[in-house]
């Protein structure tokens, strides 16, 4: 299914001394080669200390939880599994073998860890304040208080006995604060190694904050004598402590920004959508109302898709061996995740309790340079398990790709990761297109099908103040949509992905009450109307949506892709041109321009120029957005110019917006 994706990827850098979300968590996936391998995440396990927690997504292998706590025996990591009572065990020469500054190693072939032939999910939790932490300890049988490090009250502990002290080891208790706004009035424990759960609500204290402090932990608060002991004496035990929003983080440019939550909500079969105050790229979730539901983890890594999407959602089961699954309707979305209509018992069962855990998506900082966000690349061969279109070094969020890119009749498509394996049209009306083979589960990439050098994408990554994507259900009346910019969007382009329509471009050159048409050559329209745009300029934290059907209709999902200007990165505007002369296009770039599109406002076509098949001072290739034509050369309309890219003489006399990116 996927391949090799063991790629180092851009260093995350809030500034100062901040974190970034990436810094301290990272769903990466990889595929077993049967030898030795490094997996390059960027977090820093050797100097800061962490859990990897590593599961095949394609066999029924166990989960595998290493720490920088319990380390190694003779060079070979100690091992625990959440689908497992049994204490800890050494993987001898096979599973991981170091843990780096910038990720971790494996050793040889191990179905476990590194099999040839099977794909891999890891998710690495660095120690680290207001996020997370390890420690191990030694029970005494009574009441106690273990320092951790998290400097805020945890929002959910695991406890795991680590030596054997016969029969079933105690099980893998998960303490959770049951989402209570003050942390103080609830708790819930339950086993994440049993398919029933086993509750431990009889003999757990409802009272949290009396044992999980800002800086302590106690362990006896399960004291049952049965199948959960969590503080015998004599007992080693390893406990993993995760952070609860806490309103004064260390996270982001400002350090004021919240990345894990430990909440709960009760299901009501229907739909229904949970706040979080920001937009997940990892969660747990567990029915607590009926223990023989499942422990499931969804990342966004591995299709875990907006509502509407095409495809099931893939989860991993905690406490089983089972490989990766699918689940429909229950998706991430710009402030939290949420599920449509359904009486799945594992996330929205009427009148059920669930709990969870949810991290934030990163990055929370911007990029540094435009090689971080955005690339552009032919494919690379037949379609397969690799990636066709390779992005240098980041995990890809949506692109624009066009198959033979020198031929006719051929459309020029708009995908993203949040909408999986369906794809739209720019120079066509169809509603959205589906294909298997269109995957996004790369570190480095996307692929769409069987491809060679002809075959071209452009590709962005999402990140603040340079560009997002937001998917919404039309309710046919005048709205705000809220995204994750943190800019004021300066264009969107707008498109209904289940109803017949034309595309829509906002723009902020051509005001709040008109649009551009991608899929059409047309002028832009003519007298303003709330119909679009609601009359209202963008945010740097929502948009609005009129009551049209381009844009909002009942019933009917959108996707919108958001772009700003980010000095030195990216430059959305306009120019105005007259034919004969040379105008100088300003971006505020060092090295000019790697990507144009450029639309007159009047009548004429969209045309892309990209820097890897060309912007020269001569004839330049570009693709013609709205048009079935292959790439054409038939005119020097564009040259290059260090601080953005300039219209050639020979550019008709006209005013055009424009989105550029820089080199």
């Amino acid at each position: 299914m996927t391949a090799s994706k063991i790629v180092a990827a851009a260093a995350s850098s809030a500034g100062g001394s901040s974190l970034d979300v990436d810094d301290v968590f990272r769903t990466f996936l990889y595929s077993g080669n049967g030898s030795t391998q490094t997996i390059t995440n960027n977090i820093d396990l050797s100097g800061e200390g962490g859990l990897v927690w590593l599961k095949s997504r394609t066999t029924t292998d166990a989960h595998y939880l290493f720490d920088t706590e319990r380390g190694f025996t003779s060079g070979a990591g100690n091992f625990i599994s959440t689908n497992s009572v049994n204490a800890q065990a050494n993987t001898g020469s096979f599973g991981v073998s170091s843990f780096n500054s910038d990720g971790f190693a494996l050793h040889g072939d191990w179905n476990g860890a590194n099999q040839s032939g099977e794909d891999f999910a890891s998710w690495t939790f660095r120690k680290s304040k207001k996020f997370f932490d390890v420690v191990t300890f030694t029970g005494n049988g009574a009441s106690r208080a273990i320092s951790h490090g998290l400097d805020c009250v945890p929002g959910m502990v695991a406890i795991r006995a680590i030596s054997d002290y016969g029969g079933n080891n105690g099980g893998f208790a998960i303490m959770h604060n049951y989402g209570t706004a003050n942390l103080s009035a609830a708790l819930t424990a339950m086993n994440i190694n049993r398919s029933d759960g086993n509750a431990l609500g009889n003999n757990v204290t409802t009272d949290f904050s009396s044992h999980f402090t800002s800086t302590t932990f106690n362990p006896h608060v399960i004291k049952d004598t049965g199948y959960e002991r969590q503080n015998l004496s004599g007992i080693t035990y390893v406990a993993y402590l995760f952070a609860h929003n806490t309103g004064d983080g260390i996270f982001g440019p400002d350090e004021d920004q919240d990345i894990i939550k430990c909440g709960k909500y009760t299901g009501n079969g229907g739909s229904q959508e949970i706040d979080l105050g920001f937009e997940p790229s990892w969660v747990l979730v567990k029915n607590t109302s009926d223990n023989s539901t499942n422990w499931g983890i969804f990342d966004t890594q591995r299709f875990w898709y907006d509502q509407a999407g095409s495809g099931d959602s893939k989860y991993l089961i905690a406490q089983t061996t089972a490989a990766e699954a699918g689940i429909a309707r229950f998706y991430p979305h710009a402030t939290g995740f949420g599920y449509t209509a359904d009486s799945n018992t594992q996330i929205n069962t009427s009148g059920k309790h669930y709990i969870y855990m949810a991290i934030r998506k990163g990055p929370l900082s911007p990029p540094g340079s435009a090689s971080e966000v955005f690339d552009v690349a032919a494919a690379t061969g037949a379609s397969g398990a690799t990636p066709q279109f390779i992005s240098t070094g980041f995990k890809t969020d949506f692109a624009i790709y066009r198959p033979n890119i020198s031929g006719n009749g051929q459309y020029n498509r708009l995908s993203s990761r949040l909408t999986g394996i369906e794809h739209l049209k720019i120079n066509a009306t169809d509603v959205r297109s589906n294909d298997s083979n269109q995957v996004w589960d790369y570190e480095n990439g996307h692929r769409d099908q069987s491809a060679d050098a002809e075959h071209f994408s452009w590709m962005w990554k999402r990140a603040p103040k340079f560009c997002d994507v937001v998917c919404w259900l039309g309710n046919a009346s005048a709205r705000t949509l809220t995204h994750n910019l943190d800019a004021v969007p300066e264009m969107m382009i707008v498109r209904a992905r289940t109803i017949t329509e034309d595309w829509m471009v906002y723009h902020k050159d051509i005001g709040n009450g008109r649009y551009l048409e991608p899929n059409s050559s047309a002028a832009k329209s003519g007298s303003d109307s709330s119909a679009w745009w609601n009359s209202t300029t963008p945010t740097s934290s929502v948009f609005s949506v009129g009551n049209h059907s381009r844009v909002n209709s009942n019933g009917a999902y959108y996707i919108g892709y958001l772009f700003t200007t980010l000095a030195g990165i990216s430059k959305v505007g306009s120019v105005a041109h007259s034919n004969g002369s040379t105008t100088n296009v300003d971006c505020g770039f060092s090295n000019g321009a790697r990507f144009v599109i450029m639309k007159s406002t009047e009548s004429g076509v969209w045309r892309l120029w990209d820097s890897e098949r060309g912007i020269v001072a001569g004839n330049d290739w570009y693709v013609q957005l709205n048009t079935t034509d292959g790439q054409v050369k038939n005119g020097d309309l564009i040259d290059p110019y260090s601080a953005g890219f300039a219209v050639a003489p020979s550019g008709s006399t006209e005013t055009s917006i424009f989105y550029a990116v820089a080199v």
